[in-house]
């Protein structure tokens, strides 16, 4: 009986002893379940992280595409090669030639303001108009860049997005646009972001239409996104992480970021994770904790029961047994409940302190794993978002091996978990990287020494890829180097970039460079960035001069100028300023356009200088031509045909003539002037030369408003521009109405007129004959006693020449004097008038070479003077070879007996260049000059302006040069001033006909 209660006690105890250590085993339960639901909220934490960090990755790459597209719409747009459209054919080549450079868009086109095509890249010549596309309308509207949504081409048909800026004109008014169309499948190539089946990334216009998107399981590019949470967070929170249901009910964590186009979100880069993927490791985790712990609780229950049983009921029962036989009690004895109590109380005192230990290093290893497994999930989700790979070479291996990641065995194109030689691995790089990597890889080795390098290597694909490769050496506790490990990455996007970038600076650089306005770039410190060569011409000053400096100092007139508030008025409203300025420091008229960015502006300018002085003319002109006297009539180039060109400018002398205003006619064709009396033949005439763009004169009879008839006699030229297009029609007409009445009268007396000619000719003719009779009969006549004196006055002389006194050899040589004189003017005479009598006889006469001989013959007759002679040489003349003769002999021998009285004589014989480009001959001389007031006797007949006793002469010679230069159609003038000599220009008249070989006249000795 004794021995029942006493296993009934142990009992009792031993049960309170399982209560005690269930519930000291309860926070335990408590905090491994906190902790799942810690782990949790934390794997959703990082999830969005990682969510938001894949959408903002792809959202800057999808910006530097359309910051890309901008700057090169930019580019087209603000350059003066497109503005005003230019020529088509220029615009097409320019585009195409940007095509081939940019193969990623499938479009590039320049429109009209209506939306219709100008030209394009691809050089269609079908009509296509883009006036319903949204980002044209916008870009019109704002007049600022515009970026589409997803559309399908209208010239190739393909799924793209439109770009689209606006081009202005001078005076800063929407002309046109230009447009740029991205192959989405560009864009779908480059979004990047972890390659995984539970990850969804797509980009979306603003209506929600997928541009692009991963290859696994989202939307087709084209479709519309189900997820009716992501609408409301792109038009509310852009950027924003958050779980809504998507279009199954099931929920999703989401990432929305957009980019911004003004302040506008026009793309938007979503990513999404079913919630359940991301909760159900942390869920299984928990569950199998929960179910490892329930075990390991049901394990240490009956545990401790078989221990309670084996250590200490049974002991107890031994120890309380060998009590109560030492107490002499038997097993039925008395109890002794406070020694037991003491010990179960040490025991169960020594049980807390070992369960408080186990659970404080239970709590520090979770913690510790926790923040270890925090840890590796940011490094993996680092890695994924990055593309970034690992590898380990271990040096204590027998054969040196390279362990690679999964990803370093993606980028090799390599089956996951694979390993290679050394040697193996360098053999997929490029000769040249390979060669690179090995000496940089074995440094490391044998010394330690680090890396950071860019390699090109082929993968097993065989597909070429730019990497970047880390790689440091690790030591072990004694300082030697036991392995080599680092990181892979594929770079082949951002090379495709940099050369993107670098192309596109280059194509702008080379753009800039070459046209013919000065373009430079200022921050928004107001330094210059960069000056093209055009602009170092206009400013006159070098680029290293330039760049880097702030404009207030190179320019310091620019501040507080008109010049300075347009810049400042761009910048502040955002938009191109375009303006004229005139800059004094260049004195200089400058025509500028300046082009606000994010990072300062950029400037245009050309001289216009030129431009506004013919501006300032064309003004004048146009006033002077509408008070013309005639009438002047402008009409446009084209057609000629029917309807005929239609009028474009009358002048106030038409509107009084016609009696039509100007209202009246302009958009009508001259057409309208003409009537039945008009002449169809000088139509027609008038027609063909027109059609031939050649100048053409007539006479036409028109009528007024009100049918009165008029003769007009007009000029019709063709206007050309500086490209060579015909662009318009002049014609200056003149009333010739009372001209042609008058006609009409004097060919009523033609008749009459006729006869008297005719009458008159045989008169003169007459004439003609009995004054060369007169001249031949005076010839011989007056020669024959002049002879008689000249050979009486001799003889006198010789027989008597010791009977005569001084006085009477003075009368004596004067009566010879003055015969002789006689007779020579009795020669002048006769050659003066057989110069109207003779035929010319034209041949090529070198002036030169008769000069050269002239010059001889004076020297020769009086070898004493010193006189300087400079004859030009190649003078070629077309005349008759003896007149010209006479002309150069008349003028050369008045050169030298001008001079007889110069110390220091001068004559020069040559050519000068007229006006009119037509040669003038000359003959100067330093001589004894004459006053200009009697310039118009020198060329008459017996007209001296030197006395005899001064200067020899008959007052012939120079009568007869006049009539020879007449004779040969040209003129003669002279200029001198008393004592400082003379000079004689003359002309010819010009000959169609062949140059031959020159021919001089042997010149007779004098």
């Amino acid at each position: 009986m004794k021995r029942f209660r006493f296993s009934g006690a142990f009992k009792s105890l031993q049960r309170r002893l399982l209560v005690l250590l269930i519930v000291a085993l309860l926070p335990v339960f408590g905090y491994f379940m906190a902790s799942s639901v810690a782990q949790q909220r934390e794997s959703l934490e990082q999830a969005k992280l990682g969510l938001q960090a894949v959408s903002s990755l792809n959202a800057l790459g999808v910006e530097r595409t359309v910051e890309s597209a901008h700057q090169l719409l930019n580019a087209i747009s603000n350059g003066p090669f497109l503005r005003g459209h230019g020529d088509k054919a220029q615009c097409t080549e320019f585009l195409t030639g940007i095509g081939r450079d940019y193969p990623h868009y499938s479009n590039l086109a320049v429109l009209e303001l209506d939306g219709n095509l100008i030209c394009s890249e691809s050089g269609t010549t079908a009509k296509a108009n883009f006036a319903d596309r949204v980002p044209f309308q916008e870009a019109v509207r704002t007049r600022s860049f515009a970026i589409g949504g997803y559309q399908m081409g209208q010239i190739n048909d393909k799924p793209s997005m439109a770009f689209v800026m606006p081009i202005l004109d001078k005076q800063g008014v929407t002309s046109g646009a230009a447009m740029v169309a991205l192959d989405l499948s560009y864009l779908q190539s480059g979004l990047e972001g972890p390659k995984q089946a539970e990850m969804r990334v797509s980009v979306t216009d603003r209506n929600g239409i997928i541009l692009a998107s991963d290859s696994l399981h989202s939307g087709a590019v084209g479709a519309k996104l189900t997820d009716p949470a992501v609408f409301s967070a792109m038009r509310a929170l852009p950027g924003a992480v958050f779980e809504a249901p998507d279009a199954s009910d099931d929920m999703r964590i989401y990432s929305v970021s957009a980019i911004r186009d003004d302040n506008t979100n026009s793309i938007f880069v979503v990513a999404s994770i079913a919630r359940d993927v991301v909760t159900a490791p942390v869920q299984r985790q928990a569950l199998t904790g929960f179910m490892l712990l329930s075990l390991l609780t049901l394990s240490g229950l009956l545990v401790a029961r078989w221990i309670g049983i084996r250590m200490l009921v049974a002991p107890t029962q031994r120890l309380l047994k060998d009590i109560h036989a030492l107490a002499g009690d038997g097993l039925d004895g008395a109890k002794s409940p406070a020694k037991n109590v003491d010990e179960l109380a040490t025991l169960t005192s020594a049980f807390h302190r070992v369960a408080a230990l186990l659970k404080l290093r239970d709590t520090e290893l979770q913690r510790d794993h926790a923040a270890l497994q925090d840890v590796q999930n940011l490094l993996d989700m680092a890695t994924r978002v990055s593309q970034l790979g690992a590898w380990r070479v271990n040096l204590n291996q027998q054969k040196t091996m390279v362990e690679l990641s999964n990803i370093s065995c993606s980028i090799h194109g390599l089956p996951f978990d694979s390993t290679l030689a050394v040697d193996d691995a360098i053999n997929f790089l490029v000769p040249a990287s390979a060669e690179l990597f090995r000496g940089l890889f074995w440094n490391c080795v044998k010394n330690g020494v680090a890396f950071d390098t860019e390699l090109q290597m082929v993968t097993a694909v065989n597909t070429k890829i730019w990497v970047r490769s880390i790689g440091q050496a690790v030591r072990n506790p004694y300082g030697e180097i036991v392995r080599v490990e680092g990181a892979l990455q594929d770079i082949s996007a951002q090379k495709r970039a940099k050369e993107d970038t670098a192309a596109l600076e280059a194509q702008l650089s080379s753009t800039l460079e070459s046209i013919g306005d000065g373009f430079l770039t200022v921050s928004r410190d107001w330094r210059f960035t960069y000056v093209n060569s055009h602009a170092e011409k206009l400013l006159r000053r070098s680029r290293a001069e330039l760049l880097g400096q702030l404009m207030r100092d190179v320019f310091p007139v620019v501040d507080g100028t008109s010049f300075n508030e347009n810049i400042l008025t761009a910048i502040r409203e955002k938009h191109a300023v375009h303006f004229e300025d005139f800059y004094p420091p260049l004195g200089l008229w400058l025509e500028l356009s300046v082009n606000p960015s994010e990072t300062g502006f950029a400037i245009y300018f050309r001289d216009v200088t030129s431009q506004r002085a013919a501006k300032d003319q064309l003004r004048l002109l146009e006033t002077a031509v509408s008070r013309l006297n005639d009438m002047v009539l402008i009409t446009e180039a084209e057609p000629i045909g029917e309807p005929g060109p239609r009028i474009v400018f009358v002048n106030e002398a038409f509107e009084r003539r016609t009696g039509y205003q100007r209202s009246e006619v302009i958009g009508r064709t001259p057409r309208i002037l003409q009537g039945p009396g008009t002449c169809r033949l000088e139509l027609d005439r008038i027609r063909s030369a027109m059609e031939k763009w050649e100048p053409v004169r007539a006479e036409l009879l028109n009528y007024t408003k009100t049918g009165e008839a008029f003769w007009i006699e007009l000029d019709i030229v063709p206007i050309v521009d500086e490209k060579g297009w015909f662009t318009h029609w002049v014609a200056v007409e003149r009333d010739i109405t009372d001209r042609k009445r008058a006609e009409e009268k004097v060919l009523q007396l033609n008749v009459d007129l006729e006869e008297r000619v005719q009458l008159r000719t045989m008169q003169l003719e007459a004439a003609n004959r009995e004054l060369e009779a007169f001249s031949y009969s005076v010839s011989h006549d007056l020669r024959s006693p002049l002879n008689t004196v000249n050979g009486f006055g001799q003889l006198l002389q010789k027989s008597n020449e010791d009977n005569l006194n001084e006085k009477g050899k003075h009368y004596l040589n004067r009566i010879r004097a003055g015969a002789l004189q006689m007779g020579e003017l009795i020669d002048g005479l006769l050659s003066l008038a057989k110069l109207a009598r003779e035929p010319l006889r034209l041949q090529t006469v070198d002036l030169s070479v008769i000069t050269q001989q002239l010059e001889r013959q004076c020297r020769e007759r009086e070898p004493a003077r010193e006189v300087q002679v400079c004859i030009q040489s190649g003078m070629l003349v077309e005349g008759d070879a003896t007149l010209l003769l006479v002309v150069m002999q008349n003028l050369f021998d008045n050169a030298w007996k001008y001079t007889a009285k110069q110390a220091a004589a001068r004559i020069d014989v040559g050519t000068e260049t007229g006006v009119a480009a037509e040669t003038i001959y000359f003959v100067k001389d330093n001589g004894a000059g004459f006053d200009m007031a009697y310039a118009d006797k020198l060329f008459n007949v017996f007209q001296r302006l030197h006395s005899p006793l001064e200067f020899a002469g008959n007052g012939v010679g120079l009568a007869t040069v006049k009539r020879v230069i007449e004779r040969h159609g040209g003129r003669i003038w002279a200029q001198g001033k008393p004592g400082e000599g003379a000079a004689f220009y003359f002309t010819f008249k010009a000959s169609d006909s062949p140059v031959l070989a020159p021919v001089v006249k042997d010149l007779p000795q004098v």
